[in-house]
This record gives structure tokens, C-alpha cells and sequence, in this order.
């Protein structure tokens, strides 16, 4: 059963080089928006990024998925706001957009 998030969702996991080895060591966050999105859905992510540790990537996806909801709000759009953090990199091989040029 694949794991989903609940609404506007801050995900934060370390980073499998094996799997990405073109990717550093370190953690990475992504704010996931849509409930029941399961966290592999990349076109579901409404930002995300890397970090050298798990503390700044708590800080750094806690502050875009906190921006986010209060957006929504501030709008008159009802939502609801989750953590999921992750002790796997749930990204297949191949999936990960970290690596690529935007």
C-alpha cells in the first residue's frame, strides 16, 4: 500500500544515493499538496528541495508547507496541513527531479 499524504503535506526523508547517485547525501524535503497524494505522485509536489541535514530540511519544508496553507486561507480555500517524515527515499530511480535543470 503505497504511503499518501493528508492535504498540504510536509515530507522529509534522506536521500538513497544508491538509488539517485547522482544526488549528495542529505535530506530532502518536498510539500505535497492534495489529500490521499501518494508521496511518489511528483506531479503533486508543489516544491521541494535538498538539504545537508534533516533539521534544515524541517525548517526549510516547514516554512514553504506552512506558506502555502496560510495562502490557501487567506483565499477562503479550506486546508488542512500534515507532517510525514520518512525513514526511506520513497522516490523510484529515475524520478527524482532534484538532479535536473529547471
Amino acid at each position: 500500500m503505497p504511503v499518501t499524504a493528508p492535504g498540504v503535506t510536509v515530507i522529509v526523508h534522506p536521500i538513497d544515493t544508491d538509488t539517485h547517485p547522482g544526488l549528495p547525501a542529505g535530506w530532502r524535503w518536498a510539500v505535497m499538496s492534495g489529500a490521499g497524494t501518494p508521496v511518489t505522485d511528483l506531479g503533486l509536489c508543489a516544491n521541494a528541495g535538498w538539504e545537508p541535514t534533516e533539521q534544515e530540511a524541517w525548517l526549510t519544508g516547514e516554512t514553504v508547507g506552512a506558506a502555502a496553507v496560510k495562502a490557501l486561507r487567506h483565499h477562503g480555500i479550506p486546508a488542512t496541513y500534515g507532517q510525514l517524515p520518512l525513514d526511506h527515499d520513497p522516490i523510484p530511480a529515475g524520478g527524482d527531479r532534484l538532479g535536473s535543470p529547471v
